[in-house]
C-alpha cells in the first residue's frame, strides 16, 4: 500500500489515507482516480498503463498566490485494503515483508526519493511515526516480524500556480497483461466517426487489456482477488471476447490447461483454482467447454489443438446426453410439476439459483449451443458418424426445450421468457444470453421476446429517471445490448450501451464492478474491479454494433448498431482489421456528395454462403445502387447482399 502525507512548511496538513496496492483496489473508497484540495494545495492521484508497465502518479499544485515549500511522503506498508463486505478466503490484510532495501523500493520512483528510509511496523505504526514528523533512517532491514515498511519523500519549492509530480512505475513483467494487450489494441481500430465511436473503441481496448491483466498463467480469472479463480462459465465469455479481439494464444493455453481436469465421464468442473476442481451441480459447463473449442477453431486457431480437444468434447456431449436421461423417465413425462421432461436436471449454475437449485433454461441454452458447436466441429474434423448422432441429439433436445417453454408460458400466462421451470421468473439478462448464443430461442415467439425486453427497457429507464427506488444493479446487463441488436433495435441497444459507458466506475478506467451501487460510497459488496466477465460481455455486445456473424442464415452483418450520426461527418467511418470468423474485416461508410454515399468492404475474406450485409442506419430511401461500378437492383430499404470482397458499393438515396 502507498499512503501519501503532505507537510506544508513543515506542518502536517493531511494524511490522504488512500491505499493503492498494485491493482488490488477493489472495495476501497475513494477509488484510485481521485483529487483532494487542502487549503492552497491540490493533490491528484492517477493510475494508468504506461509504455513500460503500470504507473501511479502523484501531482501537486500550489493554488496560492505565493511561493511555498511542500514535502510529500509516501508510506509504503505491508497492508492491503479489504473491507469486511469484500472479505474472502483471507485475501488482503497483512502481507509478509521480511526484507526491505532502498535499492529495491526506491528504483521505481521518478524523481528518485530524498529522503528515504526503511523500518518495521513492529517498532510502532509507521503512520503514527510520520504524523510526528519522524522518518525511519535505515537503508535496509531484515525483519523477523515480517512487517517491513518504507518511506519515500520529496521536498519541493513551488511558485504560485506551479505544479510538480512524482511517478511510480511497476516493471513490465508485473504489468504483463497490459503490455501484451498493446499490440492487440493497435491491430483493430475505429477511424473517423463521432466522439461516441471513438470512445467505444477506447473502451473496447481497455476491456481486452483487463481480461489479460486478470489472467494467471493459462487461467482466465474474472477478478484479481475475490474472483481469483477460473470458472469455465466466465472463461467461455472471456475466451470468446479475446478471440473477437484477435487474441488466440490465451484461449489455446486455457483449453490445454483446463481439459485434463474434465472427468472421464465428461463432467466439466465448474471451476478450477489452487485447491483443484470444484464439482458443484452446474450443468452449463459441458456446453461452455465445447463452445470455447469451436470458437477457437472458427477464429483461426490451430487445427491440431481442436483435434486434441475433440475426444474431450465428445465426452462432454455424452455427459449432456446422460444428464438429460435423468429427466426422460415416465415420471417426468407425466410429473408434477410438469414441463421438466427432457431438460437438464436442477442446477446451481445461475447464481440466483445457488440457494435453491432449479431446472434452469440458462443451462439448457448453453447445452444447445454446445451441441450445435459440436455438430460443427464434427463436420470440420471429418467425424461424420458422430456428426449425425450429435445433430439428432441437438434436434431432440431443442424440441424438448421448446415444448417446456411453450407449456410453462401458457400454463402461467406469462408475457416474458421465464428463467426456470419452478419459479417461472423474469430474468432478461439470462434470456439475452440465450438469445445471443442461439439467435432464436426454441418455442419462443418473436412477440414474446419483444415483450420481454420492452419490460426491461421500462425498468431500465425508470431506474435512470429515479422514478423507482433501487439500491444496485449488475453490469452483466450489458449483454442485453447484444440481444437488442439481434432484434433489430439499434436505438435501444445504443441507449443501453450509452448508459453503461457513462456509469463506468471509475470512468477513466473503462471498467465496471460486478455490483454498482446507487450510493457510490455504500459499504456493499462490489465483486472485483476490474470484473472481466463483465468486460467480456461488453466486448461481445459492443462488437455486435460493428461486426457480427449470424449462423442461422450464415451471414456476416456489418454495422447493425451504427447510427447515421457516426458516419455522416466529413471523414465518414472506417472499421479496420476487425477479427471475424471469415478473416480480418475492414469496411468504411462515407457520404460523398449530396444524395450519394459509398460502402466499401476490403480484405481477403472467406465470404459466408449467405453473403455480407450492411445493416447500418442509411440516410434515406435508396434510389439506385452500383456494385463495383455495375448497376444492381435495390428495394429502397436495404443495400444488396455482397458475395465477394473486396467490394465497392455506391448508392443514391432520396434526400427529401
Amino acid at each position: 500500500s502507498l499512503e501519501p502525507f503532505l507537510y506544508d512548511e513543515g506542518k502536517l496538513i493531511t494524511w490522504a489515507g488512500v491505499l493503492l496496492s498494485q491493482g488490488q483496489m477493489d472495495g476501497w473508497m475513494p477509488v484510485p482516480w481521485a483529487s483532494w484540495e487542502y487549503g492552497a494545495w491540490k493533490l491528484t492521484i492517477t493510475a494508468a498503463a504506461t509504455g513500460d508497465g503500470f504507473g501511479v502518479r502523484y501531482r501537486l499544485e500550489n493554488g496560492s498566490g505565493e511561493a511555498k515549500r511542500i514535502r510529500l511522503l509516501l508510506a509504503i506498508r505491508p497492508f492491503q485494503a479489504t473491507p469486511p463486505w469484500q472479505a474472502f478466503r483471507g485475501y488482503g490484510g497483512i502481507g509478509k515483508v521480511r526484507t526491505v532495501t532502498e535499492e529495491d523500493v526506491a528504483a521505481g520512483f521518478v524523481p528518485p526519493p530524498q529522503p528515504f528510509g526503511v523500518g518495521s511496523e513492529s517498532a510502532g505504526l509507521l503512520t503514527e511515526i510520520l504524523a510526528q514528523g519522524r522518518i525511519p533512517n535505515a537503508s535496509a532491514i531484515e525483519d523477523p516480524a515480517e512487517l517491513g515498511c518504507a518511506v519515500a519523500g520529496w521536498d519541493f519549492a513551488l511558485a504560485a500556480g506551479e505544479s510538480t509530480e512524482v511517478r511510480y512505475g511497476l516493471p513490465v513483467e508485473e504489468a504483463e497483461g497490459l503490455w501484451r494487450a498493446e499490440p492487440v489494441a493497435q491491430a483493430w481500430r475505429i477511424e473517423g466517426g463521432t466522439g461516441e465511436a471513438v470512445e467505444l473503441g477506447l473502451a473496447l481496448r481497455a476491456a481486452t487489456a483487463h481480461i489479460l491483466v486478470n489472467r494467471e498463467g493459462p487461467a482466465l480469472h474474472p477478478g484479481p482477488r475475490r474472483y481469483d479463480r477460473c470458472w469455465i462459465r466466465d472463461s467461455a465469455g472471456m475466451a470468446r471476447a479475446l478471440l473477437q479481439s484477435g487474441c488466440r494464444e490465451p484461449v489455446r493455453a486455457l483449453l490445454e490447461w483446463y481439459a485434463p481436469y474434465i472427468r472421464e465421464d465428461g463432467w466439466v468442473p465448474c471451476l478450477v483454482d489452487r485447491q483443484g476442481p470444484d464439482w458443484l451441480p452446474e450443468y452449463d459447463s459441458q456446453g461452455q467447454f465445447a463452445h470455447i473449442v469451436a470458437e477457437y477453431l472458427r477464429y483461426g486457431g490451430e487445427r491440431p489443438v481442436a483435434e486434441r480437444m475433440w475426444p474431450v468434447v465428445l465426452r462432454t456431449m455424452d455427459c449432456l446426453a446422460s444428464l438429460r436421461e435423468r429427466r426422460m423417465t415416465p415420471a417426468y413425462r407425466e410429473g408434477n410439476p410438469p414441463h421438466r421432461y427432457g431438460l437438464l436436471p436442477e442446477s446451481a449454475s445461475h447464481e440466483g439459483y445457488l440457494a435453491h437449485p432449479v431446472h434452469s433454461y440458462w443451462d439448457d441454452f448453453w447445452a444447445l449451443r454446445g451441441l450445435r458447436d459440436a455438430v460443427w466441429l464434427a463436420g470440420e474434423l471429418g467425424d461424420w458418424e458422430r456428426r449425425a448422432s450429435l445433430a439428432a441429439l441437438h434436434e431432440h433436445f431443442a424440441s424438448a426445450v421448446a415444448v417446456s417453454l411453450e407449456g410453462l408460458i401458457a400454463e402461467r400466462g406469462l408475457d416474458f421468457v421465464p428463467g426456470s421451470v419452478e419459479w417461472a421468473d423474469y430474468d432478461p439478462s439470462a434470456t439475452a444470453n440465450g438469445l445471443v448464443l442461439l439467435e432464436q430461442l426454441p418455442g419462443v415467439r418473436e412477440e414474446l421476446l419483444a415483450k420481454t425486453f420492452r419490460r426491461y427497457l421500462e425498468r431500465f429507464r425508470a431506474r435512470i429517471a429515479e422514478s423507482v427506488p433501487w439500491d444496485n444493479y449488475s453490469a452483466y446487463e450489458i449483454r442485453i445490448a447484444g440481444a437488442l441488436i439481434l432484434l433489430g433495435w439499434r436505438d435501444e441497444a445504443l441507449e443501453v450501451l450509452g448508459f453503461f459507458l457513462k456509469d463506468r466506475r471509475p470512468a477513466a478506467w473503462n471498467q465496471w464492478p460486478e455490483i454498482s451501487w446507487h450510493n457510490m460510497r455504500a459499504a456493499g459488496h462490489l465483486g472485483d474491479v476490474p470484473h472481466t466477465w463483465i468486460s467480456a460481455e461488453f466486448i461481445s455486445a459492443a462488437r455486435a454494433l460493428l461486426v457480427a456473424e449470424r449462423h442461422l442464415d450464415d451471414r456476416l452483418i456489418l454495422g447493425a448498431g451504427i447510427p447515421l450520426s457516426w458516419w455522416s461527418g466529413p471523414e465518414g467511418l472506417t472499421v479496420r482489421d476487425w477479427p471475424a470468423e471469415c478473416g480480418l474485416v475492414t469496411f468504411s461508410l462515407k457520404l460523398e456528395a449530396p444524395g450519394w454515399a459509398r460502402w466499401r468492404v476490403e480484405g481477403d475474406l472467406r465470404i459466408p454462403s449467405g453473403g455480407v450485409v450492411l445493416a447500418a442506419e442509411l440516410p434515406g430511401r435508396l434510389k439506385s445502387c452500383r456494385v463495383d461500378d455495375v448497376a444492381v437492383s435495390c428495394d429502397g430499404l436495404s443495400l444488396p447482399v455482397i458475395l465477394h470482397a473486396p467490394a465497392d458499393v455506391q448508392f443514391q438515396f432520396d434526400t427529401v
